[in-house]
């Protein structure tokens, strides 16, 4: 691409973009490692204690959820903002001829 520094850096948006997707291993092990963890833990949970670590795995899975969602999001979002800075420049380039 063309410098872009008079609008914005978008190089540096798609290194984001690729630093996102290239933790997203890590992450997804670390979740992993936590799921696991936990299902091992409450899995084996008996006796007295049992109902309240029942509540608590489900509490773990909604967590769990919602954080997988939320590092989705991160990564979709910076792809778009990306994509769409992007097209704006092509756009203002084509007007101004640059």
């Amino acid at each position: 691409m063309a410098n872009d520094s008079h609008y914005s850096n978008t190089g540096s948006m798609q290194d984001v973009s690729a630093d996102l997707s290239n933790i997203r291993d890590r992450f997804d092990g670390i979740m992993d490692a936590l799921e696991s963890t936990a299902m091992s833990t409450f899995g084996v949970w008996d006796g007295a204690g049992e109902q309240p670590a029942r509540s608590n795995n489900e509490e773990f899975n909604t967590e769990f959820g919602t954080v997988q969602a939320a590092f989705e999001a991160l990564i979709s979002t910076n792809d778009e903002v990306t994509l769409q800075m992007t097209n704006m420049h092509s756009r203002l380039n084509k007007t101004f001829e640059m």
